[in-house]
């Protein structure tokens, strides 16, 4: 039988608290690379024309706090002050935004409310505890249901419409495409019919997921298939913080709860040994499940305002609807709560994005893009997003700009002078595939660049100059 409103069975709070350590130490990664990379972000160019706001001491503050919630001191005001960052930075960014940012406002604002501090905690060391406290299993199938089942439910809406999905290439193509990926994966992108059942099994995955999360014995099998899934994503694609914070939230549904009932005996005795045990203090013990599951109904009918600007649901929804949905998703729901439509790693974005962009100092390639196409160093996260798709693709307007903000920083931070600096820009021109091809991303690989512009800098002035027509 479903759990779906039923009484859910108590079980210890170590789940969530290993969760905590795990999800709020990719957002300390995400915000500590957001933090190196600043002046690209916010200067208007890097380190010539800075933001006229210092951004350094937010970024202290905010690391501050993210590494008190991963040890769990003063958990409720560092979640607090989080959400407040994680609303100035994520919820209004623009060129550098990702779909990862919605993910940590979106699990940001359900912390606020969940008992995450009752175990594996500083908080929960001073609180005395004689054993873990057992909280409502419902508070793992909040945490499930609203960052990831509602996710897959609405990424299925754009994935039905998508001939690269529905034909088996959904795995396949991405992995293929250079730009897309750091590793070579050619070998296993050969085995037709393994990447083909790998592209059906994440729709099948992602289609029965909502349903099958209410039934007690699917859900360690759904824990192990999201956690390769999202494991696969890190090898595969360049948007490593996605596949890791979602192998922390499956650990919500991985073990039984034996297995942390043995891991709650040895953090008692560590407290034990560090003599932790200072008094009461006002642990948050969570929301009633009454108000749980209202905010599983509700987040449920927020979340059909992203489903409403699926191409699945425009064919049979009036445009103004469709209209009103988007507005409000954009100017409220996406911005306070990350709820938000998925269409991500559909056929347009490799459309888009078939221009490689690589420059070179001399022989040097500057670590942007390699020459055989694929990412480099610094386009990782929200930077392979801005680079691929914006400030370094050709198709878009932006890229002038782009190219001057990426080359200025870069620069300055290897110490080159823009007093006199010559770059070359190429361009690699990538094709889309339609149906499976052996070597396909080999094949992409080898193609030749093509200088387009040269690059110069002088006296820390930025000049793109075009060979043939103009940019």
């Amino acid at each position: 039988m479903s759990d779906f409103f039923k009484k859910q069975k108590l079980v210890s709070a170590s789940a969530l608290g290993i969760f905590r350590i795990v999800f709020f130490t990719v957002q300390f990664l995400e915000v500590f690379q957001l933090f190196s990379f600043k002046e690209l972000v916010f200067d208007t160019t890097s380190f010539i024309k800075p933001d006229f706001v210092s951004h350094t001491y937010f970024f202290v503050i905010w690391l501050i706090c993210l590494f008190f919630i991963m040890i769990g001191y003063k958990t409720r005001t560092a979640l607090i002050v989080n959400y407040a960052l994680n609303m100035v930075y994520f919820s209004v960014s623009s060129d550098f935004e990702y779909h990862m940012d919605y993910v940590y406002t979106g699990v940001n604002t359900l912390c606020l409310f969940l008992p995450v501090a009752l175990s594996y905690s500083v908080d929960a060391m001073k609180a005395g505890y004689k054993e873990i406290p057992k909280v409502s299993y419902l508070n793992h199938l909040t945490l499930v249901f609203a960052s990831i089942a509602l996710v897959y439910t609405d990424s299925i809406f754009h994935k039905l419409t998508s001939p690269m999905w529905m034909g088996g290439l959904g795995v396949w193509l991405p992995a293929s495409q250079p730009n897309f990926t750091w590793l070579d994966l050619q070998l296993l992108l050969n085995q037709e019919l393994f990447v083909k059942f790998l592209g059906y099994l994440t729709l099948i995955f992602e289609l029965t997921f909502i349903v099958l999360i209410w039934f007690r014995k699917f859900r360690p099998f759904l824990a192990l298939i999201g956690i390769g899934l999202h494991f696969g994503i890190f090898l595969a694609f360049p948007i490593p913080f996605f596949g890791f914070a979602y192998c922390g939230i499956y650990f919500l549904l991985l073990l039984p709860e034996e297995y942390y009932e043995k891991l709650d005996s040895y953090f008692l005795a560590l407290a034990e040994i560090l003599k932790l045990k200072v008094g009461e203090t006002n642990l948050w013990k969570g929301l009633s499940e009454k108000f749980l599951y209202g905010i599983i109904v509700g987040s449920t009918v927020l979340q059909l305002s992203g489903i409403a600007v699926s191409p699945s649901a425009q064919k049979i929804l009036p445009r103004e609807l469709v209209k009103t949905a988007s507005t409000f998703n954009h100017s409220f729901l996406r911005p306070f709560l990350g709820i938000t439509n998925h269409g991500v790693f559909m056929d347009w974005h490799f459309q888009t994005a078939r221009y490689i962009t690589v420059i070179k100092l001399g022989n040097e390639v500057l670590p942007f893009y390699k020459e055989n196409g694929q990412v480099g160093d610094y386009p990782f996260g929200r930077f392979w997003v801005n680079s691929n798709f914006r400030f370094l693709n050709i198709q878009n307007p932006s890229y002038k700009e782009g190219l001057e903000r990426y080359t200025a920083f870069w620069a300055v931070k290897n110490k080159k002078n823009l007093r006199n600096l010559d770059l070359d820009v190429y361009i690699k021109e990538t094709q889309v595939a339609t149906k499976w091809e052996k070597d396909f991303l080999t094949k992409q690989m080898n193609k030749p660049l093509r200088k387009i512009a040269d690059i110069k800098w002088r006296n820390y002035q930025f000049e793109l100059i075009p060979l043939g027509k103009k940019l």
